[in-house]
């Protein structure tokens, strides 16, 4: 009883809802309450703290049980605060009231206006000499239709025209280059591709193939532009015009991960230490290859490389393969692999800017 009293002590109120029962959610991120069963004893300290329960720090909510409690202010409450004059019937109304009191008079107001009863009816003649005060209906000015002239030649829309385009090329190439925010769990930005200059490969993330961003983004730099990401690796686009896995030629620079590769670098050192060994190991057993050996470092080099920059990639090269289907610049790409490096530039060669997105904009229209 000593939680009911306490309820009872700080909201009063509750006692009007005939009981009341407590819920919980059901997980972190659900919005759906669950019940919390009331044990024969009531709810008590002992009860909500027992293990069992798996309450721990989550939010206990407060329902009443048999009827749904009154939302206005208690009525038992005083006004408060200094009085206040309204602006449309001009009286004295104290400040914990105005709010009460503002929906009332605008309700009387809209009577009036809707040829309900005039001041005059009421008995209270209207002196001539007096400015009304300014009330908030009167701040408001109607909305006047003119009839619409057919014959009235347009000249042009608002929202189109260099501004906007500049606006909107700004934005998606911020996206494009700085990332997505996607909101999760705190994170910040995730770029699409990363890595050095003129060695970028598609982020390993789970959210962003989800998302099918490779895809997207495919089409956003189609529609303004005439190529596609600058500085992708050369092993990915090899791979992905279809080209063999195993005969792409991959660099160390392509493995953004640093610290996968810098595992992958002490297989140059000609002895290791016992503990670089087992780092090598554990790495080649959490991607299914065998552990190093003196025979196998050269080979296994090798595999870890193209594993870290080819294999954690192909489901969004699938992808980034399946976006130029539908801008349908596949045909023309993979019956001319000279276009490939048009499509595909050095990041040394070109530099993408708003103002080149509106040049090339305006190129395709004209």
């Amino acid at each position: 009883m000593v939680i009911t009293n306490k309820l009872l002590e700080v909201y009063p109120k509750l006692q009007e809802g005939g009981g009341f029962e407590l819920k919980i959610a059901g997980s972190t991120r659900s919005r759906t309450l669950a019940l919390l069963p009331c044990p024969t004893t009531g709810y008590t300290i002992a009860f909500l703290k027992d293990p069992s329960t798996m309450i721990g720090q989550a939010t206990l909510y407060i329902r009443p049980l048999q009827q749904d409690l009154p939302i206005h202010s208690e009525n038992s409450q005083h006004a408060s605060g200094p009085a206040i004059t309204c602006i449309t019937c001009q009286k004295e109304v104290m400040f914990s009231e105005m709010k009460r009191h503002r929906m009332t008079c605008n309700e009387a107001q809209t009577q009036d206006s809707d040829g309900g009863p005039k001041n005059e009816d009421r008995g209270n003649p209207v002196n001539d000499d007096e400015v009304p005060g300014p009330s908030a209906e009167s701040a408001v000015q109607p909305v006047v239709i003119e009839e619409c002239d057919y014959n009235e030649t347009d000249n042009g829309d608002s929202a189109v025209g260099e501004g906007v385009m500049s606006y909107f090329m700004t934005t998606m190439i911020s996206k494009l280059q700085f990332g997505f925010s996607l909101g999760l769990g705190g994170m910040g930005r995730m770029l699409l591709f990363e890595g050095e200059a003129d060695h970028l490969v598609p982020a390993a993330s789970e959210a962003l193939i989800e998302s099918k961003l490779f895809r997207l983004q495919v089409g956003c730099w189609a529609t303004a532009f005439c190529t596609m990401v600058t500085g992708l690796s050369p092993a990915v686009i090899h791979v992905l015009f279809n080209g063999d896995p195993e005969m792409a030629t991959v660099a160390i620079e392509d493995c953004p991960d640093l610290h996968i590769r810098n595992i992958i670098k002490l297989l140059d050192q000609e002895d290791l230490t016992p503990e670089e060994e087992d780092t090598i190991s554990d790495l080649c057993m959490s991607w299914d290859l065998p552990p190093v050996t003196r025979t196998n470092r050269r080979w296994l080099q090798h595999k870890l490389l193209l594993h870290a920059v080819i294999g954690r990639t192909t489901r969004q090269i699938k992808q980034l393969r399946r976006g130029l289907k539908d801008v349908m610049l596949w045909p023309l790409l993979s019956s001319r692999p000279d276009v490939v490096q048009l499509m595909f530039p050095r990041m040394v060669k070109i530099q993408f800017t708003p103002q080149a997105g509106m040049s090339a904009g305006t190129m395709k229209t004209a």
